[in-house]
């Protein structure tokens, strides 16, 4: 009997051992995508809750302080230039986001959003925050994918249909002249 006792003790040990080396303290949680349009044009999309309902893709609640997208709340809490704050969480706990454009042409950006949270010293607590920063991510992916699809198509970015087109002129105009002088 005591040496079943001492090897569950072990066993117990060893658990509570491998989540301290497995998990880290601070959690970083982080998603990218490309998107072809320019930043502040994106900006503009993710700025207020009623903009974020224009792609959002679960169902919008009648409430217009946040959207729900599989359990988890998203609300903004604040903007400025290439720069838009996220409080995501679910019902008891909320997690500062930032998402974040940044451009790369005239006419591409990347966004990112990318949060950061403390999984705490308790196994058992950091063992959830760990669960509740992979749901995170997942659905910070999953956003960010919805807002390309909406955010890739021009119509959406630009209120109209652009296209890139080359013209081809077939007149050449060609002058001559000589000068003794600078000209």
């Amino acid at each position: 009997m005591k040496k079943l006792f001492w090897l569950l003790l072990f066993i117990l040990a060893l658990v509570i051992a491998g989540i301290y080396f497995l998990i880290p303290t601070n959690l970083t949680i982080s998603s990218a995508v490309s998107i072809e349009a320019a930043a502040p044009r994106i900006t503009e999309l993710l700025a207020t809750n009623k903009a974020l309902g224009k792609w959002w893709p679960e169902k919008k609640s009648d409430s217009a302080v946040s959207l729900t997208y599989k359990g988890q709340t998203f609300e903004v809490s604040g903007s400025s230039y290439n720069l838009v704050e996220i409080a995501a969480g679910f019902s008891d706990s909320a997690i500062s986001t930032k998402l974040q454009m940044i451009q790369l042409r005239s006419d591409s950006s990347i966004v990112e959003w990318s949060c950061k949270t403390n999984a705490g010293f308790n196994p058992i607590k950091r063992v959830q925050q760990y669960r509740a920063a992979v749901a995170l991510k997942e659905n910070m992916t999953d956003l960010l994918l919805a807002l390309k699809a909406y955010a890739d198509k021009k119509e959406n970015i630009y209120g109209m249909k652009i296209e890139k087109l080359t013209v081809k002129d077939t007149v050449l105009v060609s002058t001559r002249a000589q000068f003794d002088h600078l000209p």
